[in-house]
């Protein structure tokens, strides 16, 4: 799974909710906001250097999700509160995450004492959770308003 198949995923599921079930204009206008949400998952674990597999956010986006339907609080626009319940989600399981974070790593640790004598030529391709930060940082910066043309001043009519 790839991050956009993932951000894919979650937006369909979101959309299938009742939030959005049958509001597609609503869904349409609230894309980007949602696509950011999704985002602050990875910009959150990034900063925490927290590194996980696409498929293991999506799972927790998923139980998110399904917490949030569970609670049937008042939303008033689901795109703010989607990404402050995920910083309230990683902020209230920040033990388990790290201790998950550091089990992630234990195998790329081992590998690099294997390849450490030898000479490698190694490509960095960016984490999942460094991608969706990096997404998140694009998406937080607001579009550029036009510029404003100056009126020129209407000459007498009659």
């Amino acid at each position: 799974m790839t991050v956009p198949e993932l951000i894919e995923d979650v937006l369909r599921r979101i959309q299938s909710t009742d939030w959005y079930h049958g509001r597609v204009r609503e869904f349409a206008r609230d894309r980007r906001a949602l696509m950011k949400a999704v985002a602050r998952y990875g910009y959150a674990c990034n900063e925490r250097g927290w590194h996980f597999q696409p498929h293991e956010i999506l799972g927790d986006l998923v139980a998110l999700l399904r917490d949030i339907v569970n609670k049937g609080a008042a939303i008033e626009y689901f795109p703010i509160y989607l990404e402050h319940a995920v910083d309230r989600h990683l902020r209230q399981r920040a033990e388990e995450y790290n201790e998950r974070a550091k089990k992630a790593k234990q195998p790329e640790a081992l590998s690099r004492k294997i390849i450490q004598g030898t000479e490698v030529v190694r490509v960095l391709q960016p984490t999942a959770v460094e991608l969706l930060a990096t997404l998140y940082g694009d998406l937080k910066k607001r579009k550029p308003k036009p510029a404003k043309v100056p009126r020129k001043a209407q000459g007498e009519l009659l």
